[in-house]
């Protein structure tokens, strides 16, 4: 990592979810979102760091924690974003127990619709990063950009929603991610 730069990582937790369960899963993406919310406050206390330049990335349910996080805390200037995926994808309609367990669930899941969360920043700018493969989190990314305040970007890599297909694919997006948050700071 280059000099004058500081990493927080979080163990996330559990956000393993289940269509009968959506308020347990709501509650698990809360809980993450307090988590995440106490370590800026953590970071505001450290002389080290700079409170006015602080950047968040999230990959997957990271991600979806950091949209959530956009919407209710300002302190937070540029978010990178790869594979968001959608809360209420098409896909696990099929999994479902029943058209009525399905609806349900999406109905409950709506409290956490990521677009009124991420359309409601007005300070921070966006980078959508997304495998050509990841049609899911390609759908969710392009809803997300499309209501995120400027600057906001895209980026696309050649791999699935495990990530880049490729050694060096990955170096290329890591490189470019980079380069996109040292810019916004």
């Amino acid at each position: 990592m280059p000099q004058g730069y500081a990493l927080l990582a979080l163990d996330e937790p559990s956000l393993a979810f289940s269509l009968a369960d959506a308020q347990g899963a709501i509650a698990n993406y809360v809980q993450y979102g307090i988590q995440e919310r106490r370590a800026l406050d953590l970071l505001e206390t450290m002389p080290e760091i700079d409170a006015r330049r602080i950047g968040f990335m999230g990959f997957s349910n990271g991600a979806i924690v950091g949209a959530l996080l956009a919407g209710v805390d300002e302190r937070v200037k540029a978010y990178v974003f790869q594979g968001v995926p959608l809360l209420d994808d098409q896909e696990f309609k099929d999994v479902a127990p029943g058209k009525a367990a399905w609806e349900r669930y999406v109905a409950q899941m709506a409290v956490l619709d990521l677009a009124a969360y991420v359309g409601h920043n007005k300070g921070a700018a966006f980078l959508f990063v997304n495998g050509d493969r990841d049609f899911r989190a390609m759908r969710s990314g392009k809803a997300l950009m499309a209501v995120a305040p400027k600057p906001r970007d895209w980026y696309v890599f050649a791999g699935s929603h495990r990530g880049p297909e490729t050694v060096a694919v990955g170096r290329k997006m890591d490189k470019y991610t980079l380069d996109w948050m040292v810019k916004q700071l």
